[in-house]
C-alpha cells in the first residue's frame, strides 16, 4: 500500500483546507450547502487540472454512508465532502451556476461515489 501522505489526495485536501482556513466566504458557503472552488494544480494528476492549471472541487456533497457531523469533547463538527471534479465537470457547473452543483451532485450520489475522489471515473455530465 502506498503511503498516503505522499499521495495526491492529500495534497488536494491540504489546499482546500487553506482555503477554507483563510477565507470567510468559503467557510460561510460551505455552512449553508454546496460550494465549488478552484486551487492550484501543481503536483496534482494531470486527469483533474483544468488548461488554467487549476483543479476543482465540490463541497458539500451529502453522502449516505458518511455522517453528516461528528461529536467531539468540544461539540459538533460538520463533516465536509470534497469531491474532485474533472475538468468538463467544472465547464457544466460554471456554465449552469447553482443548479449545475446541485446537479453534479444528484448525479455523484446516483453513482455511488459521492463523496470518493478517483482518477479513473467517467465524467457524470
Amino acid at each position: 500500500m502506498k503511503d498516503i501522505s505522499k499521495g495526491w489526495p492529500l495534497l488536494l485536501l491540504e489546499r482546500v483546507a487553506d482555503e477554507v482556513a483563510e477565507h470567510e466566504q468559503v467557510r460561510e458557503g460551505v455552512k449553508v450547502g454546496l460550494f465549488s472552488m478552484e486551487v492550484p494544480g501543481k503536483g496534482l494528476p494531470r486527469s483533474l487540472v483544468t488548461e488554467e492549471g487549476r483543479v476543482a472541487v465540490l463541497l458539500g456533497v451529502e453522502s449516505r454512508t458518511l455522517p453528516s457531523h461528528i461529536s467531539t469533547p468540544y461539540g459538533e463538527v460538520k463533516l465536509v465532502t470534497v469531491k474532485a471534479l474533472l475538468p468538463s465537470e467544472l465547464a457544466y457547473l460554471l456554465e449552469h451556476g447553482a443548479e449545475g452543483q446541485a446537479e453534479l451532485a444528484r448525479r455523484f450520489v446516483e453513482s455511488g461515489e459521492e463523496h470518493l475522489s478517483r482518477l479513473r471515473r467517467k465524467p457524470v455530465v
